[in-house]
């Protein structure tokens, strides 16, 4: 794993500085990213960390690689090694939605000569909120690219945990729309235009079509836990479709403010998703699978519902399974019963105390009882996020948001409701509690990697 932070290391060189320079005019991110090359050249980090906000991101940079950085003075740090390897950054195209920018870039500096090769590329996405810069991805490899290629081959990408190496990465823009749940609910087609971001990262080259699983991510983002999925279902030989479901729409993350964002309307991302990579060369439409956690669990889960499928669905192409970890079960959505002839697997930790287990066992018995094919695997005593492999001590979560003493219903006219008060549901309702423990389980982990790689085979026909 070092190998591979030594490469966003040097991907990343300067390109937070970049990013940083977004938030001085939202109506024009692009020409202020190349302002910030400028900046980047002149050494200048007091005043690229000016436009950071106090608890800004910094994701997948250098020092920030293992971790993400949190706060300027994290942030501080990163800048200063960054004027430290004297960079020199061309951005090359620049791709901007919202207050939110994906560029391509190439960059020059003391690590890549050092290591025989001209230049890398890469691509960098921004999000700003008001006049600052909250959160940065960068250092994301542009592996089409000959010499990032090579330099990738070399240092970064060594095949660990049972992983292989993704040897194309392309990011799709995916149009789709912002909905309340009730305006989900009642099918609405008239929600709030929004493009989000694909990273659609192939395992092998080749002319051949091959199976993927759409990713999509919790309340944190995408985290750690997405990306060692993606290494290892690549070590199966499946591409995989990382979808992000916040930065586009001017969300860090809805850990301790649920309401920024309705339940279900990534539902339509991941309908989305499918309907662009249906099209790929080199995705066969015919084996896609949809994989979710906690927050993206709830999407895989209920993607599934014929109702939704039918209101929101890709047309002429469906998942070809439903994979949701510890996804909230309790909600009952009105002929949530009807769901896709497709296989659904639910894994779920028996000491889950963010999203408790007791719902899904109730839903996934009333789906065997009307003879669906889906199965829950219980982890005894692993709590939320268990595969989140950072976590290696319970991390306790003070002021994060949880629905586990709730239970809601849908009605007619596509309100949730308390199910005990039968009162319209906000996130002011008593039943509403904080604080949750996350943290990785080794066992539950493996248990659930092997029971995923061997589901994908038979799913997928990967030894045929």
């Amino acid at each position: 794993m070092q190998q591979f932070f030594f490469l966003v290391t040097v991907l990343a060189s300067t390109l937070t500085l970049a990013a940083s320079t977004v938030a001085l005019a939202q109506s024009d991110p692009a020409a202020l990213l190349e302002q910030a090359v400028e900046a980047i050249a002149r050494g200048d980090v007091a005043g690229a960390l000016a436009l950071f906000a106090e608890d800004a991101i910094l994701d997948g940079a250098g020092l920030c690689a293992a971790a993400p950085c949190v706060g300027k003075a994290a942030i501080q740090k990163e800048l200063e090694r960054e004027v430290a390897d004297k960079a020199h950054v061309t951005m090359r195209k620049h791709y901007v939605s919202g207050n939110v920018v994906t560029s391509r870039f190439e960059v020059r500096n003391d690590t890549v000569k050092q290591a025989g090769v001209e230049r890398l590329s890469g691509w960098i996405i921004a999000e700003m909120q008001g006049e600052k810069i909250a959160y940065v991805r960068s250092g994301i490899p542009d592996r089409s690219d000959p010499q990032t290629a090579r330099f990738v081959g070399t240092f970064g990408l060594a095949p660990t945990l049972g992983t292989a190496p993704t040897v194309r990465l392309e990011l799709h823009p995916i149009p789709t729309m912002t909905l309340t749940d009730q305006q989900f609910l009642l099918g609405a087609k008239d929600g709030t235009p929004v493009v989000i971001a694909g990273e659609l990262r192939l395992p092998r080259p080749g002319p051949d079509r091959l199976p993927a699983v759409v990713l999509v991510h919790g309340s944190g983002g995408v985290g750690v836990n997405v990306e060692r999925w993606s290494q290892e279902l690549h070590g199966i030989g499946v591409a995989t479709f990382i979808v992000d479901g916040f930065a586009a729409r001017g969300i860090v993350d809805t850990i301790t403010n649920q309401a920024q964002l309705g339940q279900l309307t990534m539902i339509n991302d991941a309908y989305r998703a499918l309907e662009r990579l249906a099209q790929h060369p080199r995705i066969d439409p015919a084996r896609i699978a949809l994989m979710g956690f906690s927050r993206g669990g709830r999407i895989a889960l209920y993607a599934s519902v014929k109702r939704f499928q039918r209101m929101y669905g890709a047309p002429g192409v469906e998942f070809a399974a439903y994979l949701p970890f510890y996804a909230p079960c309790n909600t009952t959505y009105i002929d949530d019963g009807e769901v896709s002839g497709k296989p659904i697997r639910l894994f779920h930790g028996t000491a889950d105390d963010w999203v408790p287990v007791a719902p899904c066992r109730t839903y996934v018995e009333r789906l065997r009882t009307a003879g669906q094919d889906v199965q829950l695997t219980e982890y005894p005593e692993a709590v939320h996020a268990f595969d989140a492999s950072t976590l290696t001590a319970p991390l306790h979560i003070p002021q994060a948001i949880t629905t586990r003493r709730c239970l809601f219903e849908e009605t007619a006219d596509g309100q949730i409701i308390n199910h005990q008060t039968k009162q319209a549901f906000s996130w002011a309702d008593p039943c509403i509690e904080r604080g949750v423990t996350v943290a990785y389980n080794a066992q539950a982990y493996e248990a659930a990697l092997k029971a995923v790689k061997e589901f994908l085979a038979v799913t997928f026909h990967l030894n045929r």
